[in-house]
């Protein structure tokens, strides 16, 4: 994450990740341009996995208050469709209740000579 972007403390030029075969040293900084054009020694070197573990922990400290006004707004959001939601199942709700109330007062209104119509009333009410 940080190769080509950490500078050397002592010389102030750019640091490079190096990588080995060694599992237990991992992934070293190394800040070698010296050693490489000059044959001069390594200016200095660093193990990169303290250094990468605190940079991601600085770069999660500063991204903690958008992540926390991200969830804010998905709570918002989520608050909206929920209400809006409710009001669908409301609005559902009381045309059902009306439909009822409707077939009901068909029935009502029904004569009991008639009951071709009333048996077709019953199945719409039920």
């Amino acid at each position: 994450m940080l190769s080509g972007l950490m500078i050397c403390g002592r010389c102030g030029l750019r640091m490079v990740a190096q990588y080995n075969n060694n599992a237990s040293v991992g992934p070293l900084l190394v800040h070698s341009h010296g050693a490489c054009d000059y044959a001069e020694p390594i200016c200095q070197t660093l193990k990169a996995a303290p250094v990468d573990a605190l940079v991601t922990r600085l770069v999660l400290q500063a991204l903690e208050p958008a992540a926390l006004e991200t969830s804010v707004r998905a709570a918002s959001d989520l608050a909206r469709e929920r209400e809006a939601l409710e009001r669908q199942w409301q609005h559902r709700l009381e045309r059902a209740r009306y439909e009822a109330e409707r077939t009901r007062r068909q029935y009502d209104a029904v004569e009991p000579e008639n009951r071709l119509v009333a048996r077709t009333l019953e199945r719409q009410w039920e």
